[in-house]
């Protein structure tokens, strides 16, 4: 069994915001940052989360949200 991976390199970082539309489908990227006091902090996103899909008037869809860092859970 053979393994491989596959890198992409980006000559420059990918936008903070990207929208693309096909015909009466929607896709948003949005990224944010989520500042932490403590080693160990629960923070609610729910709203912050619900007004990005506001913004749009969204009334169907799916909303993905994952880390960008290893030590965190969503």
């Amino acid at each position: 069994m053979s393994k491989s991976s596959t890198v992409t390199v980006r000559e420059k970082p990918v936008a903070h915001v990207a929208s693309a539309n096909a015909g009466s489908l929607t896709i948003h990227g949005e990224t944010f940052v989520v500042q932490t006091d403590q080693r160990v902090e629960v923070i609610d996103l729910t709203n912050r989360v619900m007004e990005l899909v506001r913004q749009f008037d969204i009334r169907e869809g799916l909303v993905s949200i994952w880390s960008m860092h290893t030590t965190c859970t969503l």
